[in-house]
């Protein structure tokens, strides 16, 4: 082989374009991810903590509104909540939490409350949500987060 055509050779050899990624900018671009990562999941949990509270929430409406419902009908409120044709507890709201209904306390007028108590484990339990109920006048605790 000549001199001319090794130096023609290596010519061809560095005018060559690279294909792919170096393993810098792989590691680069996986921190990257990694770090959007820790800064979004806090973010997107808390997200789902209120929808679960806003659709409990909604969920012991529907109870208010069909106890009061009953008592116009009845002249008193449902022993059980089973007499209110309700449409049955949301999963995502069955998973996150304890929903009860019964009379508040036994006494005239005749009282109701409904809560729901975050469930042992569940995403509310975790963050600290606090339980929520409603009653027969429309009262709803805790103030701060209806």
């Amino acid at each position: 082989m000549t001199s001319t055509t090794v130096a023609a050779r290596e010519e061809n050899l560095m005018k060559r374009p690279t294909t792919g990624f170096t393993l810098i900018e792989l590691v680069i671009a996986v921190a990257v991810l990694a770090i959007l990562t820790t800064l979004a999941f806090p973010s997107y949990a808390r997200y789902m903590m209120r929808l679960h509270r806003t659709q409990a929430q909604s969920y012991l409406m529907q109870i208010a509104q069909g106890e009061q419902q009953y008592f116009l009908d009845n002249r008193a409120f449902a022993p059980a909540s089973t007499m209110l044709s309700l449409t049955p507890i949301p999963a995502v709201v069955a998973e996150q939490y304890s929903v009860t209904v019964g009379p508040a306390v036994p006494t005239t007028p005749p009282t109701f409350i409904a809560s729901a108590v975050p469930r042992a484990g569940s995403l509310q339990a975790k963050y600290a949500d606090p339980s929520l109920s409603i009653t027969q006048d429309g009262s709803k605790s805790p103030a701060g987060v209806w």
